[in-house]
């Protein structure tokens, strides 16, 4: 459970995500990531945890998403774009997690255009259990880096989906 955070400083104003070739990636997917980037920043709970006896640096907070070498690096900067943190999290773990999720949405979108109504709303109920289990697990993560609210995991959970260049 994360902490009760009162201050309104505690949530991410921008996110970029850098690719190692942007040129490789999808016009779909560039619009997955916009959506994804919008829905994000539109409401978000994200604090910067005290490390080694240093009080936390106050946000808001901008972020940069990288993925290298199987490793997702949230790059966190402060309002003046100084470094805050650097959180590095091995995709590896999150690879079957990131597979079913794109499977399920395939299926979803295939059943919005092909399929009765009562089919549609059971794949959207998987897919939403497995958006769940993703945003838990990335909680996890990084619970002692940030503290996040689940409606951020989410989020952030959706980012990392929409982030990796070829699905």
């Amino acid at each position: 459970m994360g902490l009760m955070m009162t201050d309104s400083t505690d949530f991410i104003r921008e996110i970029k995500i850098e690719n190692l070739n942007e040129r490789a990636v999808a016009p779909k997917i560039l619009q997955e990531r916009k959506v994804a980037i919008f829905d994000l920043c539109s409401g978000n709970t994200f604090a910067v945890l005290p490390r080694s006896g240093f009080p936390a640096p106050c946000g808001p907070y901008d972020l940069i998403l990288r993925l290298r070498d199987h490793h997702a690096i949230f790059d966190i900067t402060d309002k003046e774009e100084r470094e805050v943190l650097a959180v590095h999290v091995s995709m590896t773990q999150f690879r079957e997690s990131l597979k079913s999720y794109g499977a399920i949405c395939r299926q979803y979108y295939d059943a919005v255009r092909r399929r009765p109504h009562d089919v549609i709303e059971q794949t959207d109920r998987i897919r939403r259990v497995i958006h769940d289990q993703g945003a838990e697990q990335l909680q996890e993560r990084l619970k002692d880096k940030v503290d996040i609210d689940f409606e951020t995991a989410r989020g952030l959970f959706t980012l990392l989906y929409a982030a990796q260049p070829s699905r």
